[in-house]
């Protein structure tokens, strides 16, 4: 049995160890083709926000090392819950810092952009007068000179048609067509009108786009990172069946963690709740819970492949039931 034990904490540690290592195997090969568009993103730290298959809960999942407990012990990558905490607050300063530069520099950028604003439209009234004045200049002054240099135009037989008496008989009126159809063809077909090739926007349009992406990705990391560290679970309700990442915050209250998480599940049962109990208007208190519940759907992919995925799951789970069921009292009341 002893050795049966042995062998099942071998193949739990291996198979932890390979989803680690194809976890990191694809954060580096969504590294390699992002090329930092500017100097102000050539920070290796942003390479991973850069890449468009960007995902928050893989950034934190393959960021963060695993959480120490009494059968990882032997895993030399994984960390007690204590410097756990210590390793994420570093990683949010970092990205709380990026996104404060990142924030000046689009500032600075916007403001250039706003301060060329009116010297470009005086540039382009400039350009409208001289414009309108070289147009005048060609259909009123030069008009007799440019007028010797264009061709006669078309010979007055090719467009005059032949008068025809009434009674002309229909080989006659034959040839009279085909006349005029060669006259016709022989006229010079108009050119298609060629439009002109797009203009490159300018570099500085480029660098505020990237700067753009760069912060919202930033920002909706942080997001995610912060309603993580909110969204404390209790260990009762953990299912140790994956990995041991966990990146849920430490306890820095009176409250044991237990109680804390507890507390947390009761308050988001609550809120969805409060949320289907609305009596002005049920059915948008129905999209509201829903919409709060698949919030929370998207945020327990954070927790994907670690020990209290499933638990987490089997907790929106249950408040999607309760969604669900008040939706099908809504459907079943006659109006």
């Amino acid at each position: 049995m002893a050795w049966d034990s042995k062998t099942t904490r071998r193949r739990q540690s291996s198979a932890a160890s390979r989803t680690r290592d194809i976890a990191i195997h694809a954060r580096n090969q969504s590294r390699q083709p992002s090329q930092p568009l500017s100097d102000h993103v050539a920070d290796p730290f942003l390479a991973d926000f850069l890449a468009p298959s960007f995902d928050p809960a893989t950034y934190l999942n393959t960021t963060l090392p695993q959480l120490q407990t009494s059968r990882s012990n032997n895993n030399p990558n994984s960390l007690p819950l204590s410097d756990l905490s210590i390793t994420a607050q570093s990683s949010l300063s970092q990205l709380s810092a990026h996104t404060t530069r990142l924030t000046s520099i689009l500032t600075q950028l916007t403001d250039d952009i706003i301060r060329s604003g009116s010297r470009l439209a005086y540039e382009v009234e400039v350009l409208r007068g001289e414009t309108i004045s070289l147009s005048e200049t060609l259909t009123e002054t030069l008009d007799e000179p440019i007028s010797k240099f264009i061709p006669g135009g078309l010979k007055p037989t090719l467009l005059s048609s032949p008068s025809l008496p009434l009674d002309s008989t229909s080989t006659t009126t034959t040839t009279t067509t085909t006349t005029r159809s060669r006259a016709l063809s022989s006229l010079p077909q108009p050119q298609p009108d060629v439009l002109p090739p797009p203009i490159p926007d300018p570099e500085y349009i480029s660098q505020l786009r990237t700067l753009s992406l760069v912060r919202s990705r930033l920002a909706e990391t942080q997001s995610t990172f912060g309603s993580a560290m909110s969204f404390v679970f209790p260990p009762s309700e953990t299912s140790v069946s994956s990995s041991f990442l966990s990146v849920s915050a430490p306890d820095t209250g009176a409250l044991s963690t237990e109680e804390k998480g507890q507390q947390v599940l009761k308050e988001l049962k609550q809120e969805i709740v409060e949320l289907l109990d609305n009596k002005d208007d049920p059915i948008k208190g129905v999209e509201d819970a829903a919409k709060r519940v698949e919030e929370l759907k998207e945020l327990c992919l954070v927790w994907k492949g670690t020990a209290e995925e499933r638990g987490r799951q089997k907790f929106v789970e249950g408040l999607a039931r309760l969604v669900g069921e008040r939706h099908e009292r809504l459907a079943k009341m006659p109006y």
